[in-house]
């Protein structure tokens, strides 16, 4: 099971010369640990792997350890630890230990020839309340579930990837494009969890790996936070997958405000939830709602309240198919451009102003520009299309635009702007 976030460990563990300690983050069941376990066994460099969710007593021991050199004792009597030899240190689930983020600063000060890898689903929750953060002290990558791309390689798709590669220099035939549209209704019914994949592949009832995941998480979700009311948890993702693509309001959710409040922040923070703030072309006027979207598009579907079942990609002729499709394709995006844009900086999405109805669903750092994206649940787009792209970009004084829809590979180049139409398979290119 090969994933594109592999290339990046390894360069981490083998080039990096400016961090030596690399956050892993990640919701739970993504495949964090498998991406970091199988890039260790590939590198020729000894390590030291702890698992502190299961090895319950390490954990105990770091949480009871004095200072530092405490803790550095404790890794050289239990594995082995050789502290000036070429080394990589790997503590999956980090965030279990109420301590361990306070010697983060330390691991990176006083361990010579080390590369640490440290997993967990977000800063908040391993540098706990009252420890300082060691701002660039590490560097930090993240891993979601699978996207398209990943999916197609996963089950052997090869003549699609190689038609990916391709499309911008020749665009895919009616046949091969009706043929990925296909393919990717599939994925936005199946979702990228790998467990879920593998249930596919071996012709196993995938919904119910997907419920089991859920329910796990739940637990999971419920035990380790202060949140008492375990309904919430489910009322969040169905509030959110049921808006998706809109602003997102604590009254959507049918539970108090301060509870409702509570428990979207912590899902957030645990990337159960993915945040895009708004922006306006006023910074002194940029009080919007974000918009919320959920960690994986087939849970979105799980948790839908779905008007219409089993509809395709090739039905978005409708209005009210496309309105209903476009937060889904939303969401399938945002996945994708998380992955790959994490380290720019945040995703954003932007409105020009209150009562304006010029906004784009994303904006991403890439380089020296910020590029606007809208996504369309369209089989066909025209230059009207990129009204609000062109907005953004007059506003901004950028050259370059996106729009990603159901329809083939287009340009729509003006003499002030380059204006490129993405098929939504074609998201990983951008």
């Amino acid at each position: 099971m090969d994933r594109a976030i592999f290339s990046e460990i390894q360069d981490f563990i083998i080039r990096s010369k400016v961090h030596s300690i690399l956050l892993v983050k990640g919701a739970r069941q993504v495949g964090k640990t498998y991406a970091v376990e199988a890039v260790l066994d590939r590198v020729d460099l000894p390590s030291t792997r702890i698992n502190l969710e299961r090895d319950i007593t390490t954990r105990d021991r770091i949480d009871r350890s004095v200072d530092f050199d405490d803790f550095t004792f404790l890794l050289k009597s239990s594995f082995g630890f050789q502290e000036d030899e070429p080394q990589i240190v790997f503590i999956d689930e980090a965030q279990e230990s109420s301590k361990l983020g306070s010697y983060v600063r330390f691991m990176k000060e006083d361990w010579k020839n080390k590369k640490v890898i440290l997993t967990g689903s977000s800063t908040s929750r391993l540098f706990k309340k009252g420890q300082r953060v060691p701002v660039g002290r590490f560097a930090s990558i993240k891993i979601g579930p699978f996207t398209f791309e990943e999916y197609l390689r996963f089950f052997d798709k090869g003549a699609l990837l190689e038609a990916i590669s391709i499309c911008e220099r020749k665009p895919p035939s009616e046949l091969i494009h009706q043929n990925f549209l296909e393919e990717y209704d599939r994925y936005l019914e199946i979702g990228g969890m790998p467990q879920v994949l593998e249930a596919v592949k071996n012709g196993e009832n995938y919904n119910n790996i997907r419920t089991a995941l859920i329910l796990s998480q739940r637990e999971d979700f419920i035990s380790k936070t202060q949140i008492e009311d375990a309904q919430l948890f489910d009322e969040c993702l169905i509030a959110v997958a049921n808006h998706v693509g809109s602003p997102s309001k604590y009254s959507d959710v049918s539970g108090s405000y301060h509870y409702t409040k509570k428990t979207m922040s912590v899902m957030a923070n645990w990337l159960l939830v993915l945040e895009v703030h708004r922006q306006g072309s006023d910074p002194n006027k940029g009080d919007f709602l974000p918009k919320r979207y959920v960690y994986d598009i087939g849970v979105l579907r799980h948790y839908q309240n779905r008007p219409f079942q089993n509809v395709s990609i090739l039905d978005a002729s409708q209005p009210e198919l496309r309105t209903y499709l476009g937060g889904v394709f939303e969401n399938a995006v945002l996945i994708d451009l998380e992955g790959r844009y994490f380290k720019q900086g945040p995703i954003t999405t932007w409105k020009a102003g209150r009562t304006s109805s010029n906004e784009v669903d994303f904006v991403i750092a890439r380089d020296d520009c910020y590029i606007p994206i809208e996504c369309k649940a369209s089989l066909r787009v025209t230059n009207r299309t990129f009204v609000n792209v062109k907005r953004y970009l007059e506003h901004s004084k950028q050259e370059i635009g996106y729009v990603i829809s159901a329809a083939p590979f287009q340009r729509f180049d003006t003499k002030s702007f380059k204006l490129i139409n993405f098929p939504v398979y074609m998201s990983s290119v951008i």
